[in-house]
């Protein structure tokens, strides 16, 4: 276990990382949704922000949870009908509340949470279109210095590679679903 990063425990009906100061633990029906900062490519930890359907409580920020466990805890919390959101930074929660508890009615007229929303199709559609420029970069190289037939071949060979990779994700999620249902008969 790498001290530096917090595990973060989910339970049936609770989370909690007891290595956070003060110690987290809440149950699932007190969340209003989980905030994922810090998502971009190359860092190694991000943060996890759980808000509460009490708007009176401030939200509390996991901090420095491995990034590779991400998927792992979005599907936790989808799992449980809670709303899960992403951003690239941190966000302000205590100003963010301020502003809530402020005037909740305007809050919820002018969208309520749609704003993190917002934030992460922004997020989505810049790494689409970081990865349509790569992908069109790729192609004009491949089909620069290939003939019809060398491009017939690779994408004969780039649709099986496809159906590998689908067959290998496919494995890792029944992983996933292994280790919840292990973790459902342990509680």
């Amino acid at each position: 276990l790498n001290r530096s990063m917090t595990p973060v425990f989910l339970g049936e009906r609770s989370v909690s990382a007891l290595n956070e100061s003060p110690v987290f633990f809440t149950e699932l029906k007190d969340i209003r949704m989980v905030y994922f900062e810090r998502m971009v490519l190359g860092v190694m930890s991000i943060d996890v922000v759980i808000v509460f359907w009490d708007l009176m409580r401030d939200p509390v920020r996991l901090s420095s949870i491995q990034k590779e466990e991400a998927d792992s805890i979005k599907k936790y919390f989808l799992t449980a009908g809670i709303k899960v959101n992403e951003g690239t930074v941190n966000l302000d929660w205590k100003s963010i509340m301020t502003q809530i508890r402020k005037d909740p009615k305007v809050f919820y007229e002018e969208g309520g949470w749609d704003f993190l929303n917002d934030e992460s199709e922004n997020d989505n559609q810049d790494e689409e279109a970081e990865e349509s420029d790569k992908q069109d970069n790729e192609d004009q190289i491949f089909t620069a210095g290939s003939s019809e037939e060398e491009s017939e071949s690779a994408s004969s060979e780039n649709t099986d590679d496809l159906s590998d990779n689908n067959k290998e994700n496919s494995a890792n999620e029944s992983d996933i679903v292994d280790w919840e249902e292990e973790s459902d008969d342990e509680s």
